[in-house]
């Protein structure tokens, strides 16, 4: 039987994967005062990792008051020049009659 956690593809970015060299001279030349994107937002982890930066987060269930609740799979966000996010990873099954 599927957990929901299953079921939504919700597996959090618990570790900073963006301290390597790639990633902060990314950071350093993102435009300033762009908002960025978090589509899958979960509880914020991802958005915690770069404070600096103006977020607007979103997710089918929010994990944290800022972000806000949105099926982004079926409703994507538009009009955002600057995307991050760690995708759900959603359980596909197909049954066969």
């Amino acid at each position: 039987m599927l957990t929901q956690k299953q079921i939504l593809g919700q597996y959090y970015t618990t570790i900073n994967p963006f301290k390597g060299n790639a990633f902060q001279v990314w950071n350093e030349i993102l435009p300033k005062g762009e908002d960025v994107l978090e589509p899958f937002a979960g509880c914020g982890n991802i958005i915690n990792f770069f404070p600096d930066h103006k977020w607007k987060g979103y997710d089918i269930v929010p994990g944290r008051n800022d972000i806000i609740q949105r099926d982004t799979i079926s409703n994507f966000p538009k009009n955002f020049k600057i995307c991050i996010t760690n995708p759900p990873f959603l359980f596909m099954a197909f049954f066969a009659k």
